[in-house]
């Protein structure tokens, strides 16, 4: 079956297997490759390729062991371009996902794949995050989970391995003059290893400029009872915590008070222990509303746009003729006279 790589890199992602993981013959593709950074490039076009056969890349989530820990979401919206095709095809089965990742020596291939097919399953999605589930709203399907680059690590067949790059390619089973087009043309990559249970804050209060906190500020700044006040609050205190300095945290500041109320009202579904209450768990209850926040711009930020166009209708010349009329005049005979005898 040919099996072409969609995309204007040279790397290979078949026949090489890396003898540091020793992949099966039929498990995911190995290739000892330099890392290349991902590109955020939106004009690359595809040509079409067939799909690969079953077999060929083994899922990220099965690989990786894939949670909502360790991974980031994407999702794909299939559009009509410029010339339409007849039917537009399915992510997952007309078009498959293939993720790369490199630790800058060793690249590994995998499919990504759905990350849960109904509410049930984003349940236990949701579960390894200790949530009850009425924080995140169940989103529908179409997600699908790639393996994070936030540092964290994996282990493929007993090694262990930590990306740092990370690019995405299609293949899909489009006709010969059809093609296809990503915006983004690379993956979003928003996943944090911050979380109450099983992180930490930054070793210094200048890691508090991270997007993960940054959304806890803005998700208290728009909070019906949030405040400015409120915001420069609690990263004061968090800020005091990073650097291992003593907080100026006050059960009785009227101020304490009020975020903590805010921040309950943002954390509706996590268990009650990771729920901010007082200054002792300020950073747990941080954590906690970070992860929620995370989980909504993972939702809304990560869709890539696929545009599928067929042939362009065949171009046809009108010829026209234009006939000239002329006009001629011509002179009347001179009257002769007739003569009557």
């Amino acid at each position: 079956m040919r099996l072409t790589k969609l995309s204007r890199s040279s790397r290979l992602f078949l026949g090489v297997l890396a003898a540091g993981l020793g992949l099966g013959a039929t498990a995911t593709q190995v290739v000892q490759v330099a890392a290349e950074p991902a590109t955020g490039d939106s004009s690359d076009s595809f040509s079409p390729a067939s799909l690969p056969a079953p077999g060929t890349y083994e899922s990220c989530s099965g690989l990786f062991g894939l949670s909502k820990l360790n991974s980031d979401l994407v999702s794909f919206d299939i559009v009509q371009g410029a010339n339409p095709v007849t039917t537009l095809p399915t992510m997952g089965t007309d078009i498959v996902p293939i993720v790369t990742l490199s630790d800058g020596t060793t690249s590994v291939s995998c499919e990504a794949v759905s990350g849960w097919a109904d509410e049930t399953e984003f349940g236990a999605y949701l579960q390894v995050d200790y949530i009850v589930g009425t924080s995140m709203a169940y989103p529908g399907i179409g997600y699908f989970l790639v393996p994070a680059i936030d540092g964290s690590v994996f282990y493929v067949n007993g090694g262990a391995f930590f990306p740092t790059t990370r690019s995405v390619e299609y293949l899909t089973n489009l006709g010969l003059d059809e093609t296809l087009s990503a915006n983004p043309g690379q993956l979003v990559a928003l996943a944090s290893r911050y979380h109450p249970y099983y992180g930490s804050l930054p070793t210094s209060s200048s890691g508090l400029s991270d997007p993960f906190f940054a959304r806890v500020y803005s998700a208290i700044l728009n909070s019906p009872i949030g405040s400015q006040a409120q915001a420069d609050y609690l990263n004061q205190q968090l800020s005091l915590l990073s650097d291992s300095q003593p907080t100026t945290c006050s059960d009785q500041d009227p101020t304490l008070i009020a975020l903590v109320a805010t921040m309950q009202s943002l954390s509706t579904g996590f268990n009650q222990n990771l729920v901010a209450t007082e200054c002792s768990n300020l950073s747990e209850g941080t954590l906690a509303i970070g992860r929620i926040q995370l989980f909504n711009a993972e939702v809304s930020e990560t869709e890539i746009t696929l545009t599928v166009s067929g042939p362009a209708p065949p171009t046809t010349t009108s010829s026209t003729t234009t006939t000239t009329l002329t006009s001629t005049t011509v002179a009347a005979d001179p009257l002769v006279p007739a003569f009557t005898g």
